[in-house]
């Protein structure tokens, strides 16, 4: 029996690694959507024209685009919770987080068309 459970987790393990989640900017279109918060979360891709990252409390956004027409972003908690909404009107946009705000949050940036996201931390 022990052998089989062994087996069994180790099945259960390979196939939950063997499983990919690709996001795609086409595929969810809206900022305001808190599905998949997480597992939908972009890689750092250093050719992106968006970067998001945190410094101390505050979440930034840099974009190098000089159309930001209908450009977004939003910051949600772990939860779902939307935190704050804003527009990007520069190349850098900036968020100052509420003291006691403090964790992971993820933030999804919408810059001509196309929807960038990442986990920050709010030290």
């Amino acid at each position: 029996m022990k052998i089989f459970t062994l087996f069994f987790f180790i099945a259960i393990a390979t196939m939950v690694n063997a499983q990919t989640v690709q996001f795609t900017g086409s595929r969810d279109a809206n900022l305001y959507s808190r599905s998949g918060l997480t597992s939908d979360v972009d890689k750092t891709n250093l050719n992106s024209p968006v970067t998001i990252y945190s410094y101390n409390n505050a979440v930034y956004v840099s974009t190098s685009e000089t159309n930001f027409s209908n450009a977004k972003y939003a910051v949600f908690s772990m939860n779902g919770k939307m935190v704050t909404i804003n527009n990007i009107t520069g190349n850098l946009s900036k968020h100052e987080m509420e003291p006691a705000q403090k964790g992971l949050f993820v933030v999804k940036a919408v810059v001509n068309g196309k929807i960038y996201t990442k986990k920050v931390y709010i030290y």
